[in-house]
């Protein structure tokens, strides 16, 4: 079978965000300052795969209850400490370029500035196909870059990117070109930026899911636990977006509005029932210490529960 299409992170446009500045430099730092957490899962292929999408609808009926309220304290404040890292992970997306080539199963491409991408279409060790053959439910290709250096600029105006580690392509799902579902997840990725006499080193986790059939993508970032929408962002400390996440084996729909550990407000969503009402916990963050959950019923009924209790 010969498909035409090819679907990966381009290299070439993470190092051109990069060479602009990275889009948006709050989103680079807080990035940077994620990695610095020692409470983060492994993300697995399959952990991205199985993590809900924030393009659903909430399947959850929530119940008014302390140990509720105190379920989701725990999860906001785990959330707002994975933000920076999905603001920036969700700030990248595959891209989609045609190729009907067949090529070998290691493709390795020279860097300008030194260092190489390798790109491996084959797995020898399962039988995977080469693209452009027969895919199939767990066909892997991996994108590794070793040291690769993209500079561009002279003198003061002198600006270099390196690159090291990568990601990984899993197909979930493969029925033709227009009907498939596919993870990618980064592998100790990381890249060094030097500008003006500054050097940041960056560092991304987690992955995409994405679900194409007949054209339509259903595509979110994903950190092994939450969906995350790709609109969110994380700048000063403040939190602003949403995310889907699992609770009690149904899902929730969780969105932050100018959140920081001082301030901000989050809205939790359930299921909607056949009238179209809710069940939803709203916090607000009064300090770094104080706030309250507003839990409010499909009647309309509300009852509150205030931190510290």
């Amino acid at each position: 079978m010969q498909t035409n299409h090819r679907l990966f992170l381009s290299a070439v446009a993470i190092a051109t965000l990069a060479a602009c500045g990275g889009g948006d430099e709050t989103v680079n730092t807080a990035a940077s300052a994620a990695t610095t957490s020692t409470n983060t899962p492994a993300v697995t292929a399959e952990s991205i795969a199985s993590t809900p999408s924030p393009n659903d609808k909430p399947t959850a009926v929530l119940v008014a209850s302390q140990a509720t309220a105190d379920d989701l304290s725990t999860e906001v404040a785990a959330g707002l400490e994975a933000a920076p890292a999905a603001a920036s992970g969700a700030s990248q997306t595959p891209s989609s370029q045609s190729d009907n080539e067949k090529p070998n199963a290691v493709v390795s491409t020279p860097c300008n500035g030194g260092g190489s991408i390798e790109y491996d279409f084959g797995d020898a060790s399962s039988g995977a196909a080469l693209e452009g053959r027969a895919i199939k439910a767990g066909t892997t290709w991996t994108y590794t870059y070793k040291k690769c250096v993209y500079s561009n600029g002279t003198g003061i105006n002198a600006y270099s990117t390196t690159f090291d580690g990568g990601y990984e392509w899993k197909y979930a799902r493969y029925n033709s070109a227009t009907d498939y579902a596919y993870t990618w997840k980064y592998n100790n990725f990381n890249y060094t930026t030097t500008y003006g006499g500054k050097t940041n080193t960056y560092t991304y986790k987690g992955g995409q899911s994405c679900d194409i059939k007949d054209k339509t993508y259903n595509c979110f970032y994903s950190d092994g636990t939450r969906g995350w929408s790709s609109k969110v962002t994380y700048a000063d400390g403040k939190l602003n977006g949403t995310y889907a996440w699992g609770y009690n084996g149904k899902t929730v729909k969780i969105t932050y509005t100018d959140y920081s550990a001082t301030s901000g407000s989050v809205l939790v969503e359930g299921a909607t029932d056949a009238n179209g009402k809710s069940t939803t916990y709203k916090l607000v963050r009064t300090s770094a210490t104080a706030y309250t959950w507003t839990y409010t019923g499909t009647d309309g009924k509300t009852t509150e529960y205030k931190y510290p209790k």
